[in-house]
């Protein structure tokens, strides 16, 4: 079975195909060298052209060749049939949750056997949620909790902190996640933050 996934217009365009049990995986980032090649600050809408052409350069992308397509996006058939000239069938397109995706990528690769919970918090995704709770339970994911996107989310919380600092959000978090490696405990810091963020039963707030 062959699997494409396509990720457009978001952060981090990309495609990857399954063939079995073997995986391909393209950024754009390594052909453009932007990272995460996005750009909100200049409404740039970016697509994964240079991997989805090297994909089918060696892999001979068509309807013919593909089971099915795995994206987070409605509309990917067109997309792929309006830029890459690439006409698949929409029957074969299958809609994969924002949410579920991270949550199957860090459950499945993690080689968890018993009754697993998995907590995925970001800054906001399918049907304005920003964040859900599941509980894997025989290789299966079950939805057990989400957080509603009228409420602060942890990962709203890290881009905004990211553009303080400086940095550009949706694009420069990591860079923040390594610098905090390198840094030490601070009582004045900890006093502020601990003083405007709070947390209760549904989200993080701030005061």
């Amino acid at each position: 079975m062959r699997i494409l996934s396509v990720n457009i217009p978001v952060h981090d365009a990309s495609v990857a195909l399954l063939d079995d049990n073997n995986i391909i995986c393209l950024e754009e980032e390594r052909h453009t060298r932007i990272r995460s090649y996005i750009d909100y600050h200049r409404n740039m809408i970016t697509f994964p052209t240079f991997s989805f052409r090297h994909l089918q350069s060696i892999e001979n992308l068509s309807n013919d060749t593909i089971d099915y397509i795995a994206s987070c996006n409605n509309n990917i058939s067109d997309f792929i049939r309006d830029i890459y000239g690439v006409d698949i069938d929409k029957s074969k397109c299958i809609k994969v949750d924002h949410h579920l995706a991270h949550a199957a990528t860090a459950y499945y690769w993690s080689g968890f056997e018993e009754d697993t919970l998995v907590v995925v918090l970001d800054g906001g995704a399918d049907n304005n949620m920003t964040g859900r709770f599941y509980v894997a339970k025989g290789g299966n994911l079950h939805e057990v909790h989400n957080l509603s996107g009228d409420y602060v989310s942890f990962g709203g919380y890290y881009i905004l902190l990211t553009e303080f600092l400086g940095f550009k959000r949706a694009k420069d978090e990591g860079k923040i996640v390594g610098m905090s490696s390198h840094g030490g405990y601070d009582d004045f810091l900890y006093s502020f933050f601990n003083d405007i963020l709070k947390v209760d039963e549904q989200s993080l707030l701030t005061s």
